[in-house]
């Protein structure tokens, strides 16, 4: 979604809908152009029911389109000549638009120590279901972490960071350069396809939740680790229950212990205090504090000298 032409503001839901809607029925226009017989749509922006299905005939149209909810209910059953991804961002922590990876409580994903964004992972979740993705399209720093993924891609960019054209120039380029990208396109095998299973490194914002993860095959001290991006990809929905639950709990955890500290500590004056990595782990979001912040922060408080400490009661 945040790599849709247009897209400004989540919050905007409405728009979005309607922007996502028209971006997709653009691919469902140009590749009936092209003689294309039967296209699957999956919708996989959070709960997945941002793409208006009353502008589609589904199952009743030429070509045949069917729309599915989330990546994990794609039936790959009869295999697909292709595939081509829209809408897409970078990574989290990187410069772009609404950056982020799969949800804000993951800090990174890696594959062989190099981060990789959400479009890297379904390229190589594309490949070992034997689907060459063929073109992507999505804001500029989708572009590049696409390209680093696969050198040979085509691709399309709709905005970059400052600048959200919505002109319908950019449907039309748009509209050419999902053809040429079908045209250009030639069959790559899938023996070469398939062997592409890395394991991959999922590291969440805070590691306490680790310990509410269900499954506990993928958890190790700092990370979970996935086989590959297939096994990623079915482990989803249960790890996005258990972060879902985790987090209201780990919040309330945390709001308790800041309340703890400051009536505790209530007569430190930290501003003139000379210790920045306490100031720094006092100032991390209140969800990503650890365990280990906790106990740092307590044991520091304590060292705290007599003359940073106000007078006066609390």
């Amino acid at each position: 979604m945040e790599g849709i032409t247009g897209v400004k503001d989540l919050k905007d839901l409405l728009l979005n809908n309607e922007l996502i809607t028209i971006e997709v029925m653009l691919f469902v226009s140009a590749l009936k152009e092209l003689g294309v017989t039967s296209i699957t749509i999956c919708d996989a922006h959070d709960k997945g029911d941002n793409i208006i299905r009353s502008r589609f005939n589904l199952g009743l149209s030429y070509p045949e389109v069917i729309i599915v909810s989330q990546l994990w209910n794609i039936d790959f059953g009869d295999g697909f000549d292709f595939a081509m991804l829209t809408g897409f961002h970078g990574m989290n922590g990187k410069d772009g638009i609404l950056p982020h990876t799969w949800r804000p409580d993951v800090e990174k994903a890696t594959v062989n120590d190099i981060e990789i964004g959400e479009v890297g992972i379904l390229i190589k979740w594309l490949r070992e279901k034997c689907v060459p993705v063929i073109f992507v399209c999505g804001d500029d720093a989708s572009i590049s972490e696409a390209l680093a993924v696969k050198p040979n891609i085509d691709v399309f960019s709709v905005k970059r960071l400052g600048y959200i054209p919505t002109d319908e120039d950019i449907y039309r380029s748009l509209k050419n350069a999902i053809s040429e990208a079908v045209k250009k396109y030639k069959f790559e095998c899938a023996l070469m396809e398939k062997y592409d299973r890395t394991e991959i490194k999922l590291f969440l914002i805070n590691n306490n939740l680790l310990r509410f993860v269900s499954n506990k095959n993928a958890v190790r001290d700092s990370f979970l680790l996935y086989n590959n991006c297939s096994e990623l990809i079915s482990a989803f929905p249960l790890l996005c229950e258990d972060l879902n639950r985790a987090s209201s709990i780990i919040i309330n955890e945390n709001i308790l212990f800041i309340k703890q500290m400051r009536d505790e500590f209530w007569e430190i004056d930290i501003e003139d205090y000379d210790n920045a990595q306490l100031k720094q782990t006092l100032s991390k979001n209140i969800f990503a504090l650890t365990d280990n912040d906790k106990e740092y922060i307590y044991t520091e408080l304590k060292k705290v000298p007599a003359i940073y400490r106000r007078r006066g009661k609390h």
